[in-house]
Parts: structure tokens; sequence; C-alpha cells
């Protein structure tokens, strides 16, 4: 990680820490909208440096879900295919 993405991460945390500091800052954010959207491009860019890339396989909306929540999500979207698909009738309760 490089400096620069450390010092946005440890402002991060001291901010979420001290209410004070984060009124502070977002204020001086406020008045500097260049500097605000560098900011939150490079906050970006370092948590996504702390997530592991998801697997190729794996959709990338899925890249933040719990191992249930994976599942879940693929067994809906066969279950889609599966009504979706030409030639096969609904279940009918």
């Amino acid at each position: 990680m490089t400096l620069k993405a450390k010092v946005i991460v440890r402002i991060a945390r001291l901010a979420a820490a001290m209410p004070r500091i984060r009124r502070l800052t977002v204020m001086a954010l406020n008045r500097a909208p260049r500097l605000r959207r560098r900011v939150k491009q490079a906050a970006a860019r370092a948590l996504a440096m702390q997530h592991p890339a998801p697997p190729s396989n794996e959709p990338l909306e899925d890249a933040f879900l719990s191992p249930y929540g994976k599942r879940v999500m693929r067994d809906l979207r066969v279950e889609r295919a599966r009504l979706e698909s030409p030639g096969v009738p609904p279940d009918t309760p």
C-alpha cells in the first residue's frame, strides 16, 4: 500500500472514531470539491487494495457477499434461468 493510501486509511479510521475530527474534515473537503473528489478516489482505491480480487468465475456484484449470500444468489440465478428457458413450465403448487 502506498504512503498516500496509508495516510488516507488512517485519517478515515481516526475520523470514524472521533466525530469532531470527522466534521472538521468533511467541512474542509466541502470547501475544495476537486480535492474531495481526489480523496474519494484514493479512498476507494485504498479499500479495493485491502480486499482480495474476486475469483474470475464469480460475478463482480457477489464479491462482498457472505458464503451463504453467494449460495442464495447462485440458486436464484439458476432458478431464474430455468424459468426463462423456453419449453419449461413453471412449477404450480
